[in-house]
């Protein structure tokens, strides 16, 4: 592996995400509910989308989840399905949401999580709500602070999001999985 993640600025634009958001809030699926790391802080609000409901509208990062694989992780991963879920992530200033340090690993099922995908879909500015890998020591990843921007990196990576102090920041969350690893 050449690097721990990888990032990609400005793939969507404001009207972007503002259409994002929307088509977003159309599709929640209520008969999902947010499992947050055991033991640890998580303060967002979470909704669930079927990727078949978003993916005309954010198909384009599926070349970038490939080149990131391809040429630094080289993980064996499914291709995403019309069945994948996406989190919708609302981080808001009222209760200073957060989300402490965690990792997406899912060791109960028959399949591993492998890949995190981030994207950064906020429709305004915030203050806070940094996010950091835990790389050696805490560090802030100041692309994904940008609208439009994502993020990939291994699912085994510590992660967290900062409180945010004014504003809302808005993200989405998808996970790339394979088979188990050896």
């Amino acid at each position: 592996m050449k690097y721990d993640y990888m990032t990609f600025e400005n793939i969507f634009s404001l009207t972007d995400c503002l259409e994002i958001n929307e088509i977003c809030k159309n599709n929640f699926n209520k008969d999902m509910y947010d499992l947050p790391a055991i033991g640890v802080k998580k303060s967002s609000t979470v909704n669930f989308i079927l990727w078949k409901n978003i993916k005309q509208k954010l198909n384009v990062i599926e070349k970038y989840i490939e080149l990131s694989n391809n040429t630094n992780y080289n993980f064996d991963i499914f291709k995403i399905t019309d069945n994948n879920y996406i989190t919708y992530n609302n981080y808001s200033e009222e209760v200073k949401s957060e989300y402490d340090w965690h990792s997406d690993l899912n060791k109960e099922h028959n399949t591993h999580f492998k890949l995190t995908v981030l994207l950064n879909i906020s429709t305004s500015s915030y203050t806070g709500g940094e996010f950091q890998l835990f790389l050696n020591k805490p560090t802030h990843i100041k692309q994904l602070d940008n609208i439009g921007s994502m993020l990939i990196f291994p699912t085994y990576i510590q992660h967290k999001v900062t409180p945010i102090l004014k504003g809302k920041r808005t993200s989405l969350a998808l996970w790339l999985e394979g088979p188990k690893f050896k």
